[in-house]
């Protein structure tokens, strides 16, 4: 049922609230820093559990079922667009990468390292692929970049329009357009 009345100041803030630290914990998500990444991905979680169960306290409040809605369903449907395209991705880098780079530090390892159960044996093997680690991954930048943009770019681009979209309706004290079913 729609409410015909306007949101509660308090129930506007927090729906910009949420729709901001969102944005903000999915731009922490893919940056190239492992700690603010974790953090991302934490703050992520955090925020759609918030979504879900302020939804169901706020089962009568039409203004807010809607943003919540359209966090939720935009977070999930991203999520499924990211996973979709990381396979093409997967494949793209798969056919493309160049492992030559790495062929002259594989002929170095011992065979005996790869079957023994030693301790050591990751310090080892790290130790034999270091020198060719950097040109490899140097060689293979682009490729790296291009499937990580194939991966992540077109769910995070409708995170983000859907996002901007919610976060202006939610300023002008407006619902989001959400399915009756879905409420």
């Amino acid at each position: 049922m729609q409410d015909l009345h306007p949101p509660s100041p308090k129930a506007r803030s927090q729906i910009l609230n949420l729709y901001a630290i969102f944005s903000v914990s999915l731009v922490l998500s893919f940056l190239p820093h492992i700690i603010l990444s974790m953090l991302g991905l934490v703050f992520s979680f955090v925020v759609l559990i918030a979504c879900y169960m302020t939804r169901r306290k706020h089962a009568d409040e039409f203004f807010t079922i809607s943003h919540l809605t359209l966090i939720i369903r935009s977070f999930w449907a991203g999520s499924f667009i990211m996973l979709a395209t990381a396979i093409p991705a997967t494949l793209l880098l798969m056919k493309k990468i160049d492992n030559a780079p790495l062929e002259p530090c594989f002929r170095n390892i011992n065979p005996d390292l790869l079957t023994s159960e030693s301790a050591d044996q990751f310090t080892m093997l790290q130790t034999t692929l270091k020198p060719c680690m950097e040109p490899y991954i140097h060689g293979n930048t682009e490729i790296y970049a291009l499937t990580a943009i194939i991966a992540f770019a077109p769910g995070l681009v409708y995170i983000a329009l859907q996002y901007s979209r919610g976060f202006r309706l939610a300023r002008k004290s407006l619902p989001a357009p959400v399915k009756k079913a879905a409420l």
